[in-house]
C-alpha cells in the first residue's frame, strides 16, 4: 500500500518513542468518544488509554459513559461524563466550553476524537485551544455535501487521520477527497490473552449454552456483525435453511439494535416462514464474547455493506475459529483467504451455502490444524501490543509536528 498511509515508523521504532525518553514526557491525550457501552469500539478506546498510561503518558476519556467506565477508573485512566453526539446547540456549547476548560487545566499535548461523529466536536477543540489532533475513522460514512465540508476542514486543521484498513483510506483519498498524506493506517489489535482457548471454562460454555437455550452437540453459526440492512443476515438465514440440517444453529447477536428494528422483525418472519424457531437465536447482547466464539462452529461477516474492520472475526482467528467473510470492504484484509478463512461473493447465497457446508463438515483433525493456523496468522499480524505501540509512534508524530489549528473555513455542525 502506499507509504503515506503508514505510519511514520515501525513497531520497533514505536518502542524507542518513549515517552519517558522524549519532550513528550508525561503529557496528556484527550480521548473523545461517543460512549463507553459494551462494544468493540469502545473497547478500543479503553484499551488504548489503559496502554498510553502505562507507557507515561496520562490519558483522560471524555464520552456519555457506560459500562467500560469503571474498568477504566480502576486502571487509573480518568473519566468525564459528556454526551458528545448531542444535536441541541445548548449542550453542544455547554460540552465544548467543558472541554476547553478542562484542556486548559490538564494541558494536554494531543486530542484524539474516535469516529466520524466526533469529527465536529474534535474540530472546534482543537482550533479553540489551539491542540494537535487526531481522528479516528473506523467505518465508512455518507458522503454528503456536509460530510464533505467537514472532512476538508479536518484536513485544513493539520489533524491526521486514523483509520485501520487500505479500504478506509481508499475510501477518504477516492470518496471524501483526503489527501494521502493527512491518512495513517494502523491495523487493529487483538487481546491474545483474553481471546486465548485455555482460558475457557467449561463452566463458561455451559453457562451460555444453557442462556442461550443451545445443544451442546449441535453446530454453532455465529454471526458478530452488526445488526443493520446490508450485513448479510437474510442471506445467511436462506443458506441455512438450505442446508436442510436440524443439528445448526445459528446465534445472531444484537437482536436489540436500536438502529434498525425493522430487520429484527424481517428475520422473525424469515425464520417463522422458513419453520426454523428454535434453531436461530437473536439474543440482545453477548455477555461472554470469548466463550461464544469458542462455542461456535464458524463465525460469519457476510453481507454487501463494507466494514472498515471486523474484530469479532480477528478475535474468532485468535481463539481458532474458522471464518466465513464476504469480499465486501475491510473483510478480506482482516483474514488470510484460502488458509484461515472462507471468502465469498457478498450476497451469493449458493457461494455461502458451500462454504458453510464445508465448515461444520470439517474432521477434528482438520480443525485442530486450522486453529494453528487462525491463532499464528493473529499473533504475526494483529497483536494488541503491536497496535498499541503503533499508535504511540502516531502520537510522537502528531506531537512533534508543527499545528495549523487556525485554517479558515471550519464547517459547520
Amino acid at each position: 500500500m502506499p507509504d503515506s498511509f503508514l505510519p511514520r515508523g515501525t513497531p520497533d521504532s514505536a518502542r524507542r518513542v518513549s515517552p519517558r525518553d522524549s519532550r513528550a514526557a508525561h503529557q496528556g491525550v484527550l480521548h473523545l468518544a461517543p460512549s463507553l457501552a459494551a462494544s468493540a469500539s469502545a473497547r478500543e478506546v479503553v484499551d488504548l488509554a489503559v496502554h498510553v498510561n502505562r507507557a507515561g503518558w496520562r490519558s483522560v476519556i471524555a464520552s456519555a459513559g457506560g459500562p467500560l467506565v469503571l474498568e477504566v477508573e480502576r486502571a487509573a485512566v480518568r473519566h468525564r461524563r459528556l454526551p458528545l453526539e448531542t444535536r441541541g446547540f445548548v449542550r453542544r456549547f455547554l460540552n465544548g466550553a467543558r472541554l476547553r476548560r478542562l484542556a486548559k487545566i490538564e494541558h494536554f499535548a494531543l486530542v484524539h476524537a474516535h469516529g466520524w461523529s466526533l469529527a465536529a466536536a474534535g474540530l472546534r477543540l482543537a482550533r479553540a485551544s489551539s491542540l494537535p489532533w487526531i481522528l479516528d475513522i473506523v467505518e465508512p460514512f455518507p458522503v454528503t455535501a456536509r460530510a464533505q465540508r467537514l472532512a476538508r476542514a479536518v484536513q485544513g486543521s493539520q489533524a491526521l487521520f486514523r483509520v485501520p484498513s487500505v479500504f478506509l483510506a481508499d475510501f477518504l483519498v477516492r470518496d471524501v477527497g483526503i489527501a494521502a498524506e493527512r491518512i495513517r493506517r494502523v491495523p487493529p489489535g487483538v487481546d491474545l490473552v483474553t481471546y486465548n482457548a485455555p482460558r475457557v471454562t467449561p463452566e463458561r460454555l455451559q453457562k451460555l449454552t444453557a442462556l442461550w437455550r443451545i445443544p451442546e452437540q449441535g453446530s454453532v453459526i455465529l454471526v458478530g456483525a452488526p445488526m443493520e440492512p446490508g450485513q448479510g443476515h437474510e442471506t445467511l438465514l436462506e443458506a441455512v435453511k438450505a442446508l436442510g440440517r436440524a443439528d445448526v444453529f445459528v446465534v445472531i447477536v444484537g437482536g436489540d439494535s436500536s438502529t434498525s428494528p425493522a430487520l429484527k422483525v424481517r428475520l422473525e418472519r424469515l425464520v417463522a416462514a422458513n419453520a426454523m424457531q428454535g434453531q436461530v437465536v437473536m439474543p440482545d447482547q453477548c455477555p461472554d464474547w470469548p466463550a461464544a466464539l469458542w462455542l461456535a462452529s464458524v463465525v460469519v461477516s457476510v453481507g454487501e455493506a463494507p466494514r472498515g474492520q471486523t474484530p469479532e472475526i480477528l478475535a474468532a482467528q485468535a481463539l481458532g475459529r474458522p471464518v466465513i467473510v464476504s469480499r465486501s470492504g475491510a473483510r478480506p484484509e482482516m483474514v488470510r483467504e484460502g488458509m484461515t478463512a472462507w471468502v465469498v461473493p457478498p450476497d451469493d447465497r449458493s457461494a455461502l451455502e458451500a462454504a458453510l457446508t464445508e465448515a461444520v463438515q470439517t474432521t477434528a483433525e482438520q480443525r485442530i490444524s486450522l486453529a494453528h493456523l487462525t491463532r499464528a496468522f493473529v499473533s504475526e499480524t494483529f497483536p494488541l501490543d503491536t497496535w498499541c505501540q503503533r499508535m504511540m509512534t502516531l502520537y510522537a508524530e502528531r506531537v512533534s509536528r508543527p499545528s495549523d489549528v487556525t485554517c479558515p473555513g471550519e464547517a459547520r455542525s
